[in-house]
């Protein structure tokens, strides 16, 4: 290693500097947000472009477009090239510092946590599928979530705020989608309607998907040393369905008094059926379970006086309801034995919530508040049925689990000299009880409390605001880890299952993050530094009465120090062209004894995407790719994977109307290792990446001018899962 410098040990490094060579001038032109550029483009351009005056124009308009703040920016998407035909999910990975991996969203690095739309918290972000990026007016990207929410909240926000519907009319978009994706087909439906009348403002946003989906794969089983005990052929059939609604109602009482109700509901169902084969024995499981999550929110603001001090009251409900069965069935040729077992999962969530803003100058917002939620949650497995060999295919301890968590918090953001602030304080306590339902075991429980401050600083380094430093800090105690408590049961393959720990705690963490902007946002340096205690690793153990089955179940983990870089490249160099390269490295210091075995060392994971965009009077095209390097994780080996995305749309109709064809030209799918003990368990996905969709987008709009308000559910309840 000592012969190898950082250029050649991160390729990236090269790129960067490669394309930091092109000239200042050409750079500030591409810029995407920096008021600062305008006068630089106008003096360096007037020569070349003395044709384009209407080229000149958009370019002052975009340069004005972002305000930063302590906690992050907020961009003005009006007009803007970003958002011209798009939906919103596809337009928010070109705003600055915001990525997407699989179905996640990421800022800076780090998983957002939740995403509103004009004050809505989205219980599924494929909502944003449904709003088209043209109807966006604004979009407030927070670095982390600020000291008022509560700990599930980890990483960043997106607060997006669409555009005022014409008054006394309606907005909104149907969308239909269709393709063949890992030897099945899959398609979904949606639609978005806004309206007003009067004072009374509607919001409805409505999802079906549903489809077919085949997977094959095999897995192995080695001892350390690289002898082979087990291979296993594996192919995997999930047909599925689903559906999901919100209804939005919000009253204006006056002008300054206005009350709102929303209730979302989704329903799904699958059976994915999956089978192995090792020579003449062949196993399968069927996992048919039924999901129902609903939400309902009643919201009431108030606005005090002319300064602008308010107030706003929050009560959420949240429920869920999981219903699971499995069918296993082994068959050696000769003998043929099955199992059958079900179970359901309850979790009913209440939240309370008053928070007051306080305006005390132009330079000097006070923000305080305090929220309260409970959570009741149930286990109740039942054997349906069992063969004489005494599989079983779930936990036969029911439990109930309770907890109750307070919070009360205080900011104050404003601007001291150059330096805009930030800096809150929150307390947290969590309470849980676990409970066991059987008679024989005796309740168990414990009391976390959690002192949490924030402070976010930003400074600009020159006077034109090309260049500024900004520091972002967070203590916090996260939430309880409800699902990773319960004794559910959740199988993956015939072969692995999941099950919960009890003896959980919630994990805290501290996170400071140091980042540059260079030239307005055009390239973005970061640097993270996170310290965790308790944070929840997936140990992995041999089932003592099946042979040949594997379990894993959470544990804590005392201490863990990561480390990431992060850089980001946003360049413009044509109207029509658009180009976002981004790098993120993370390096994990493993110091910890997990289960008896020591890890040591440095593991390094990088993460890098490439958003090509094209369009034109009309056509569109985007050649996207991404790609996950092998990295490691205490016992788990996650190997390379890469995809390469292609789309081509057409709009009609003054651009009401897209057509677009998409699809995943190249790719590799992921392959884990994990240790187990002496062995190492191999599991491998071998179905093609390539997929291919067509899709329809139609956006509609007519009436007056009116602005259209939306109610914020606050709840979360994370499923804390080990997905492969």
């Amino acid at each position: 290693m000592s012969g190898i410098t950082a250029m050649e040990k991160f390729p990236f490094l090269r790129l960067l500097l490669l394309l930091l060579s092109v000239s200042s001038c050409f750079i500030t032109a591409a810029a995407v947000p920096s008021p600062a550029c305008t006068d630089t483009v106008g003096k360096a351009y007037v020569g070349e472009l003395q044709d384009s005056v209407e080229y000149l124009k958009e370019v002052t308009v975009i340069a004005r477009r972002t305000r930063h703040q302590a906690d992050g920016y907020t961009v003005s998407l009006r007009s803007s090239d970003i958002v011209r035909d798009k939906s919103a999910s596809e337009a928010l990975v070109f705003l600055p510092g915001v990525s997407r991996q699989a179905s996640v969203y990421r800022i800076n690095g780090v998983d957002v946590s939740e995403i509103y739309v004009d004050g809505m918290k989205l219980t599924s972000f494929s909502e944003l599928d449904n709003i088209p990026a043209e109807r966006i007016d604004k979009v407030k990207v927070n670095y982390l979530a600020g000291v008022s929410q509560n700990a599930s909240i980890s990483g960043g926000t997106i607060e997006i705020t669409l555009k005022r519907v014409p008054e006394g009319g309606y907005s909104g978009s149907v969308s239909a989608m269709g393709g063949y994706a890992n030897y099945g087909g899959l398609g979904n439906a949606g639609m978005l309607f806004q309206a007003r009348y009067g004072r009374t403002s509607i919001y409805n946003s409505l999802t079906v998907n549903g489809g077919a989906m085949k997977e094959r794969g095999w897995q192995s089983t080695r001892t350390s040393g690289g002898e082979l005990l087990s291979a296993k052929d594996e192919q995997t059939s999930s047909p599925f369905w689903g559906i999901q609604d919100r209804l939005s109602l919000n009253r204006e009482i006056n002008k300054r008094n206005n009350i709102g109700i929303s209730y979302y509901a989704g329903w799904s169902q699958s059976a994915p059926e999956t089978g192995t084969r090792e020579g003449g024995l062949s196993t399968s499981m069927i996992n048919r379970s039924g999901r129902l999550t609903q939400e309902a929110t009643v919201k009431y603001s108030s606005v005090f006086n002319d300064r602008g001090t308010s107030m706003d009251v929050t009560a959420d409900w949240l429920n869920r309801i999981l219903s699971t069965e499995y069918l296993y069935t082994s068959d050696d040729g000769q003998n043929r034995q099955q199992a059958l077992s079900a179970q359901e999962n309850r979790s009913n969530m209440l939240k309370l919530a008053v928070d007051f803003s306080d305006p005390l100058s132009e330079k000097l917002e006070l923000e305080y508040g305090a929220s309260a939620q409970y959570i009741a949650s149930s286990y109740s497995p039942e054997t349906v049925g069992q063969d004489d060999s005494g599989t079983g295919l779930g936990s036969s301890l029911p439990t109930r689990t309770r907890a109750f968590t307070p919070l009360a918090y205080a900011s104050v953001a404003g601007k001291f000299w150059k330096i805009q602030y930030s800096v809150g304080l929150n307390l947290q306590m969590n309470w849980i009880e676990y409970i066991p339902l059987d008679g024989g075991g005796s309740p168990s429980g414990n009391i976390q409390w959690g002192v949490n401050p924030s402070v976010q600083l930003r400074m600009p380094l020159d006077s034109r605001g090309r260049f500024s430093l900004r520091l972002n800090y967070r203590h916090q105690l996260d939430n309880i880890p409800y699902d990773a408590i319960s004794s559910t049961v959740r199988w993956i393959d015939p072969w692995h299952y999941s099950t919960g720990n009890p003896d959980l705690v919630a994990p805290t963490r501290d996170r400071v993050m140091l980042g540059l902007s260079i030239f307005g946002d055009i390239l973005s340096l970061q640097g993270t530094y996170t310290h965790s205690r308790n944070s929840i690793y997936w140990d992995n153990f041999a089932d003592p009465d099946s042979p040949g089955v594997f379990y894993e179940t959470p544990v804590n983990i005392p201490r863990r120090n990561s480390y990431g870089l992060n850089a980001e490249l946003n360049l413009n160099p044509l109207k029509p062209w658009r180009i976002k390269l981004s790098a993120e490295y993370t390096f994990n210091v493993e110091d910890n004894t997990i289960g008896g075995v020591t890890y040591r060392g440095t593991n390094v994971h990088r993460f890098y995407m490439l958003l090509n965009q094209l369009s034109f009077k009309g056509w569109g095209a985007a050649v996207n790719a991404v790609y996950d390097p092998a990295f490691r994780s205490f016992g788990y080996t996650y190997h390379s994977v890469y995809t390469v995305n292609l789309q081509f749309y057409k709009t009609f109709l003054d651009g009401r109307l897209r057509v677009a064809l998409s699809g995943i030209v190249a790719g590799k799918r992921r392959r884990i290792d994990r240790t187990v003990g002496d062995q190492v368990i191999t599991h491998a996905y071998t179905t093609p990446a390539q997929t291919a969709t067509l899709s329809v987008f139609w956006s509609f709009s007519g009436g007056r001018k009116v602005s259209v308000r939306r109610v914020s559910g606050g709840q979360s309840y994370d499923e804390v899962v080990n997905e492969r």
